[in-house]
């Protein structure tokens, strides 16, 4: 499964840039079901094992595409907390199973302005005339006018999807601000993997059964608990992590998992969706996103393969092995991971670089003025005056 979510993970950046965040979250459940009623009709293992392969391409698209299109929609100061909820709904399910068992595309769209307002007027519960809303649309069509401008000057107009498309997955690993990002997207998800939170799931009873605990009952129940401790870890993180920001916090889960390789652990898996799917540039963002998920359930897929291994070769020393990735998690959050809590999308190049040559100043400069605003002078007032129309259309209704 985790070699199929993989290989849907990383398929689902083009898939999303093209048919829109929400319509590849649609495909991914048409995926799921495809799966489902493989691994149910299964008459041998090969037939169980492909419908495994299926159902985990689907697991991989949902999870690359979820807390992408959560960050493109939330606003800057609760992007954390939104996104994190996947993971909580993730550990919820994972509580529930062990108890079971145990008994935009980019808002602004081209001609599609006045239905991506009408989202932004739902989604803020906002008026349209509202100020703050005006604001955060045109600098959503600015980025989004940006972006086609720089794809058409840098590929031009005769260059196909799939050269614009290997170009820019070439460009996350050859332009050093994108591969700066992508570096910390991907080590993210990998010594995620390593310090061990996934072996915990896959083979608690194992580690229960080689304290002493015995017996079916007793595995489930021990297995049990670990879902309800996955739970109730996942909230803080959730309430907090737009507080705390994100270095903060995957600092003081990779201490406690240090401590103890259990008791915080989804502190670090939240921050583990949020952040690659807010650190990039819009042209690049769904591929970077499939590639950093991809990393993650590799690595998953490997920690799963060499668990039960190194539990019969050195038994407890593998949580030896899995502090050294926790602490490494610690210590290069500390000096490499800069903290994205509260920075606009838009403005991530601020932290990593990028788009600062003159030619894109230019651009930017010139999308603005064709927006209605010459200067940033002409901007404030602008706003200013929505903001007054916005104050008297309340104080009249």
């Amino acid at each position: 499964m985790t070699l199929g979510a993989m290989c849907g993970a990383f398929a689902n950046g083009p898939i999303s840039d093209s048919l829109s965040r929400r319509w590849s979250i649609l495909c991914a459940n048409i995926v799921f079901l495809i799966g489902s009623v493989i691994q149910c009709a299964a008459e041998n293992v090969a037939m169980l094992f492909v419908g495994r392969f299926v159902f985990g391409c689907a697991v991989g698209m949902l999870a690359m595409v979820v807390p992408l299109y959560l960050s493109e929609l939330a606003t800057p100061n609760n992007r954390g907390a939104l996104v994190a909820l996947q993971q909580l709904s993730i550990t919820l399910g994972i509580m529930s199973s062990f108890w079971i068992n145990y008994g935009t595309q980019y808002i602004g769209g081209t001609c599609r302005e006045e239905e991506a307002k009408q989202v932004l007027v739902r989604l803020r519960r906002l008026t349209a005339t509202d100020y703050r809303l005006t604001l955060e649309f045109l600098e959503i069509k600015a980025a989004r006018v940006f972006d086609e401008e720089s794809r058409l000057a840098k590929y031009g107009d005769n260059s196909s999807r799939f050269q614009i498309a290997w170009n820019q997955y070439k460009e996350l690993f050859t332009v050093p601000h994108l591969r700066r990002r992508t570096t910390i997207a991907c080590l993210l998800q990998i010594l995620q993997q390593f310090t061990g939170i996934n072996a915990v799931i896959y083979y608690a009873p194992q580690f229960f059964e080689a304290i002493g605990l015995r017996g079916n009952s007793v595995n489930l129940l021990a297995t049990g608990v670990v879902g309800i401790v996955f739970f109730i870890c996942t909230i803080p993180a959730v309430m907090y992590l737009d507080q705390w920001g994100r270095r903060k916090t995957l600092i003081l889960g990779s201490i406690g998992m240090s401590i103890a390789e259990l008791i915080v652990a989804t502190f670090i898996a939240c921050v583990n969706w949020v952040m690659p799917s807010e650190m990039f540039p819009p042209a690049t963002r769904g591929k970077a996103v499939g590639v950093a998920i991809a990393a993650n359930y590799l690595s998953n897929f490997i920690v799963a393969l060499i668990t039960p291994w190194m539990l019969q070769s050195i038994t407890f020393g593998t949580f030896y092995f899995f502090l050294v990735f926790s602490i490494t998690l610690g210590v290069w959050t500390y000096f490499c991971v800069p903290e994205t809590n509260g920075v606009p999308i838009e403005e991530m190049d601020t932290l990593f670089g990028g788009n600062e040559g003159e030619a894109d100043l230019q651009r930017i400069t010139s999308i603005w003025a064709r927006l209605g605003f010459e200067t940033s002078e002409d901007r404030k007032m602008v706003l200013e005056e929505t903001k007054h129309d916005s104050v008297e259309h309340r104080a009249n209704a």
